[in-house]
């Protein structure tokens, strides 16, 4: 008894194929005509596992490789086919001058003329219903031709000359011994001979072109020909299931073996999963597969109709030591090859070294780019170079910048990019080869697959580019070979063969043809993906295809049917996985065959019990509490150090509102990254709004306040206004757009506080106020009780005097709350809540003041909110009071000392406050190790 094949616990498809051709009196010299290369492996490993004694293998084909086998012209590629088609339409003076521009219609109208090939088609009639339907449905011929309109005659000739350019091209070529791949189709199906083999065995094929079909007939004329379809009586013999489509459709054969009647007796177990994204479906694979034997392994496929989703299974499946075979094409689209490309080509597209920052950010942080300068220098330098073009806040940067900020590795880098920024062709093309070839030798030690792999499309297609303009020249400019590059690589698909037997199998579906295996799960079963609604552009409408039997979107939607249904075939257990009707908000539903399985699919005459299953993620498990830091001794020492040097108001709010920021920023001296702002933020119109101020009112020192002071700052705004944007930001990128308006919101926030300061301060009555200082710095030491000192500065908006009290002011852009800045009796309390910066922040310059000006008992101090700037001043109360004493700063350096005391003391833990608001760090860090 013959071994069972390691991918199924039965007999499979090709092992019966086998079996047939092995009884052949001469094997050897038979053909066997099959869907893939993949299924021509198994079927020789199917033959050496069914043949009883030593003998000589039939040849194995494909269809299209077995049809065009007698073939003696060259076959040429559709690129080549393309550049003459381009230069023949160019020769009649009405063509699209331009590669580029021919490029929108140029493969439109190849893969017209291969359609007609394939169908065996007159041309000259199907373009001339053609221009006949055109005609009609877009003005009325009865009209004299003589007045069309020039857009008229334009369009009349575009439909007139398809047929001339079909007969040109193929004249050009037969001129240089070539041909298409469908003219040499249609060539054996009229002119071929059926000789050279005893018998052929056509198995497991599904679309068979009229052209194909015409060959096949030779053989089948000469009693040669085997037919065997892998399909099942269920739908071959049912009219209503499109799966069956081709197997009733073919006609001919005078052998063909009988279609098996299987699913009628045993049906495999069907599970529909309703999974709610692909990373749902994947998760769910992947806990299949680790239930799974390493037997049962060998026995299994997944099933990946849509090759986006390939990465993310890659991913969900357990790690492996001997990998995964994956056997399908995947578009170069989802890899980073693509958008690296489109990115480069955008850049140099310009033809100056000018960039956005965004655009030198992205590229040197491309999977590209790092696999190919993986040396530490260029990180460090990239990270340099971004961080102080961010800083000068340059939204384009050019070379000149690139330069000075670069420590030579990015320079150098852009230097390379240089030779691509021309316009000429040649020029573009011999660059880049080069710059590709550069690529290609940094990425020799490259580790990732699918870099290494994509770049080596690249530069299969630059090499086809770089042929095709040698020969025909049909790029006239960069932008030109820039659009056949990125059409060519549109299409470009990485071959990913696995070729063993042993293992867990991923495939396409259509790579699955021929192929049995006992478990099968299926990912994708969603409308739009199973079956595929792709939109062909040809110059031929539905109906005219329909009226000349040309196939159309139900034929290929027929092709997805039939590579569906037959996994059916043999397989014990199959997972339908999809996503559910509305789960992902884009309207996804349940493929049409998992609905026609459900509900009119009836082998046997019974519908098949399917197991509908919903599966949900696994909850992950609550999120860890942030562990607490612990005060270690460097850490106390720099908690000393941070005091006795110098604390500023805002870095004690931090210390109240959250000691565990607090610590990351002041003692373990953590730092945002600093990244580009294309719009100012809120602290960069603060600082806007403080340098008017500043430079307003410079040089009044000690000079009693006048509303001519008031009225000067007003009609400098704009001069101001434009000295503070250069000073904070960048002038150029703050003429448009939301800067602007930001601009503007800074100009009406100024112009309220001073409207609003200006009434206040000079209403009849009111005291005269002296200008003592602006944007004033202060300092003072203090030494607390246990004998330490601590050390305050800060940067006073403005000092005055008013009837002899100092008084600090501090204007804010946004609001200030007059219950925040109220506090009575032993305030330490409230304090210690985090909810009165402000009134904190205004107790620092108090005692700041005090100590400055040691004659004083008594000093004020209040905010000007340009957010509610009618209020007028808000001034810092204590118990009733505007005026804050010396007893008042006592307590504020009691509650400080108590702070830092309790903050320093053994085995202090410093936990995140929950209720605190704009913690930069502890959102984000959550160590598991201690690093202090």
């Amino acid at each position: 008894m013959p071994a069972k094949p390691s991918t199924l616990s039965g007999t499979s498809f090709l092992e019966e194929v086998a079996e047939a051709v092995l009884a052949e009196p001469r094997p050897q010299e038979c053909a066997v005509v099959l869907p893939s290369h993949r299924s021509k492996a198994a079927f020789f490993r199917a033959c050496a596992r069914m043949a009883k004694k030593a003998c000589r293998l039939p040849q194995a084909f494909t269809l299209s490789g077995f049809v065009i086998n007698g073939e003696e012209s060259e076959i040429a590629d559709s690129l080549e086919t393309l550049a003459v088609l381009y230069s023949l339409q160019m020769k009649g003076g009405e063509g699209s001058e331009g590669f580029d521009s021919f490029l929108s219609w140029g493969p439109v109208a190849l893969a017209d003329f291969n359609a007609i090939d394939l169908s065996n088609l007159d041309a000259q009639t199907v373009f001339k219903n053609l221009e006949d339907i055109k005609g009609i449905e877009e003005w009325s011929f009865a009209e004299d031709e003589e007045k069309w309109s020039e857009d008229m005659q334009r369009f009349s000739s575009q439909w007139k000359r398809l047929h001339p350019l079909y007969n040109d091209l193929h004249v050009e070529l037969k001129s240089k011994g070539q041909t298409t791949l469908a003219r040499a189709t249609r060539n054996q199906g009229e002119k071929g001979i059926a000789e050279g083999f005893d018998k052929v065995f056509i198995a497991g094929l599904g679309a068979i072109n009229e052209s194909q079909k015409r060959y096949l007939d030779k053989w089948d004329k000469k009693g040669k020909l085997v037919v065997m379809w892998d399909g099942d009586k269920s739908y071959a013999e049912d009219e209503q299931v499109e799966a069956g489509f081709f197997i009733r459709d073919y006609k001919g054969a005078s052998v063909i073996k009988a279609v098996r009647d299987g699913l009628s007796e045993r049906q495999p177990e069907i599970i529909a999963v309703d999974c709610s994204s692909i990373m749902s479906a994947c998760q769910y694979v992947r806990e299949q597969v680790m239930e799974l034997s390493a037997e049962e392994r060998d026995r299994t496929v997944i099933v990946v109709p849509d090759a986006s989703s390939l990465p993310v299974l890659l991913q969900a499946l357990p790690s492996q030591k001997d990998g995964y075979n994956v056997t399908m094409g995947m578009s170069l689209r989802e890899t980073p090859i693509y958008s690296f490309l489109n990115l480069l080509h955008r850049i140099v597209g310009r033809a100056k070294m000018n960039w956005r920052h965004e655009e030198l950010m992205a590229i040197v942080n491309q999977p590209v780019i790092m696999e190919s300068y993986s040396d530490a220098e260029f990180s460090r330098d990239a990270r340099n170079v971004l961080h102080k073009l961010a800083a000068k806040h340059l939204v384009w940067v050019d070379e000149k910048a690139i330069k000075e900020h670069s420590k030579g590795a990015v320079y150098e880098f852009i230097q390379t990019l240089k030779p691509l920024c021309t316009d000429d062709a040649d020029e573009y093309l011999n660059a880049f080869v080069v710059w590709a070839n550069s690529i290609s030798e940094k990425l020799s030690e490259s580790k990732d697959p699918w870099v290494k792999s994509g770049w080596d499309c690249v530069r299969k297609v630059i090499a086809m580019v770089l042929r095709l303009q040698e020969s025909h020249s049909p790029c006239k400019s960069a932008n030109d070979v820039r659009a056949v590059m990125k059409r060519l690589l549109s299409s470009e698909k990485i071959d990913l063969i696995g070729e063993p037997a042993q293992g867990l199998q991923i495939m396409g579906l259509t790579e699955t043809r021929a192929l049995d295996y006992d478990n099968v799960m299926v990912l994708d079963c969603n409308e739009g993906m199973l079956p595929k609604h792709e939109i062909e552009d040809s110059f031929i409408p539905l109906d005219l295809k329909h009226a000349h039997s040309m196939p159309g979107r139900y034929e290929k939607e027929a092709t997805y049917a039939y590579s569906f249904y037959r996994l059916l075939n043999r397989s014990k257990k199959v997972h339908l996985i999809y996503k559910a009707e509305g789960a992902t908000n884009d309207g996804t539903e349940a493929s049409r065959y998992l609905l026609q399985l459900r509900s009119t699919f009836k082998p046997g005459g019974n519908l098949l019990e399917i197991e509908n299953l919903k599966f949900n993620m696994p909850l992950p498990k609550a999120l860890p509490s942030i562990p607490p830091l612990v005060m270690s001794d460097d850490m106390r020492k720099k908690l000393e150090a941070w005091a006795q040097n110098g604390m500023s108001p805002s870095a004690i709010n931090k210390m109240v509102s959250c000691e565990r920021n607090f610590a990351y920023m002041y003692l373990l001296k953590l730092q945002e990254q600093k990244d580009l702002q294309e719009n100012m933020q809120s602290n960069t119109i603060g600082s806007i709004v403080h340098f008017v101020f500043e430079e307003g009112f410079k040089g009044l020192k000690n000079i009693v306040q006048t509303p001519q002071h008031f009225n000067a700052v007003l009609k400098n705004l704009d001069s101001l206004l434009m000295q503070a944007t250069k000073k904070y930001y960048n002038y150029n990128i703050a003429k448009k757009g939301e800067n602007l308006l930001l601009i503007e919101s800074a100009r009406s926030t100024i112009q309220k506080l001073l409207k609003v300061e200006k009434e206040e301060i000079f209403k009849p009555g009111h005291a005269p106020v002296v200008l003592k200082g602006i944007e004033e710095k202060l300092s003072a030491e203090y030494t607390m009780k246990n004998g330490s000192k601590i050390k305050f500065y800060g940067l006073a908006d403005k000092l005055e005097e008013e009837d002899g009290l100092l008084r600090v002011v501090d204007y804010k852009t946004g609001k200030a709350d007059k219950k925040k800045l109220t506090l009575v009796g032993d305030f330490k309390d409230k304090l210690d809540k985090g909810d009165h910066e402000k009134a904190i922040q205004l107790l620092v310059y108090c005692a700041m003041l005090l100590k400055k000006e040691p004659h004083r008992e008594t000093v004020s101090a209040g905010i000007r909110s340009g957010r509610f700037a009618k209020k007028g001043l808000l001034s810092l109360e204590i118990d009733g009071s505007e005026v804050i004493s010396r007893d008042a700063i006592e307590k504020l350096i009691e509650w400080i000392q108590s702070r830092l005391e309790d903050l320093a003391s053994e085995e202090r833990e410093i936990e995140h406050n929950h209720d605190a608001n704009y913690c930069q760090y502890c959102v984000v860090l959550n160590p598991n190790k201690k690093y202090w």
